[in-house]
């Protein structure tokens, strides 16, 4: 099967340009799906990605302009007569509401992060939701508050959920002990918008967690406007000696880090998924969750991590203490969250769910 499909995308870096890169992987010939594959890109990051691709038939646009970018995807639409579009953004997917009288038979997928459809939203982003023939969503989580907040009346929900690409799991290896000392591990971005994601909760949690056990340490990785104010905390509550704040550091580093470490501890409760809990899955570690989230369908509460309030700091403390010093208990969590991501969280899985839904969309 050689479907046109015709991929338009940011180009960005971030969560958003490590799903496109996803996506575009997913898209390479396999098992008799060869698609012919042409990108649209507002930006540059991923050319070097995506012109290795070219052998395989794909190929690639930037055009960094709103209008010389519009006008492409115009264009490439009527003349190369994509069967398949996937639009990677709820912001590009405005443009369906003019390619599909272009191009009517197209299927049109469109991505649906979180954020981005969780507040109420202008009549042409509605109405690409209505256009396109499918929203893929990574969590059912992201689909209840698409529809709390926008109501029912748009185009099919199907979830696809994401992966982590196999150039970051290379030489990953699971961990199969603790490390008897008690290393927790957050990772987030620490910006002043991104407050919900939890950080703080563990801060606050922790001296909790030191009275039970004194050698544990919390390693906090990411940078932004609102890490002083973290620092800020950990010294109010006189656990800055246990709290380390190590900023933004690169894959290498960061795997370093996660090889060395108990758990990962990000309760967040403003995620459509997160990425981090697939990088914890990859090595063996188990997360603590916050319950009723998108991440409590990335990791299954009591069998790959513990899920709790985040607002209950006892609980939040307790479910950090239990698995740094319950080793059973971490030995079994941790090798079902091994088990859980090579079964379902692998890039492969994810090609084989995209293709069913690019082939389904119609």
């Amino acid at each position: 099967m050689s479907p046109r499909v015709l991929v338009v995308q940011h180009g960005s870096r971030g969560g958003v340009g490590r799903y496109e890169l996803l996506v575009r992987r997913a898209l390479r010939p396999r098992d008799g799906f060869e698609p012919l594959v042409r990108t649209i890109s507002r930006g540059a990051p991923q050319r070097r990605f995506v012109e290795a691709a070219g052998r395989m038939g794909a190929s690639m646009v930037v055009r960094p302009g709103l209008v010389r970018f519009s006008a492409r995807v115009l264009w490439e639409a009527l003349r190369w007569r994509p069967d398949v579009i996937v639009y990677t953004h709820l912001h590009l997917a405005r443009l369906q509401l003019v390619v599909r009288p272009l191009r009517p038979r197209a299927r049109a997928l469109v991505v649906a992060y979180g954020y981005e459809v969780w507040e109420p939203l202008s009549w042409a982003k509605r109405g690409a939701l209505r256009t396109c023939d499918a929203i893929v969503v990574l969590t059912r989580f992201v689909a209840r508050r698409m529809d709390a907040a926008n109501g029912e009346d748009h185009a099919p929900v199907v979830v696809v959920g994401a992966a982590l690409s196999d150039d970051w799991t290379r030489g990953v290896v699971p961990r199969r002990e603790p490390t008897g000392g008690g290393a927790v591990l957050a990772v987030a971005r620490l910006e002043t918008l991104d407050r919900d994601k939890g950080v703080d909760r563990v801060i606050e949690a922790f001296p909790q967690v030191l009275e039970k056990l004194p050698t544990a340490v919390l390693r906090v990785v990411g940078d932004g406007s609102d890490r002083p104010r973290l620092q800020a905390l950990a010294r109010s509550l006189g656990v800055d000696e246990r709290v380390r704040f190590l900023g933004a550091i690169d894959d290498a580093a960061l795997k370093r880090l996660y090889a060395s470490s108990d758990l990962l501890a990000l309760p967040s409760t403003q995620e459509g998924f997160g990425l981090v809990y697939l990088e914890a899955m990859a090595h063996g570690l188990p997360s603590v969750v916050a319950g009723g989230t998108a991440a409590s369908e990335v990791v299954e509460p009591g069998v790959t991590g513990l899920a709790v309030d985040p607002d209950e700091l006892r609980d939040l403390a307790d479910a950090m203490v239990h698995l740094l010093t319950d080793h059973e208990l971490w030995r079994r969590i941790g090798r079902a969250a091994r088990a859980a991501f090579e079964a379902r969280w692998t890039e492969e899985a994810f090609a084989e769910r995209l293709r069913a839904t690019l082939l389904d969309a119609g």
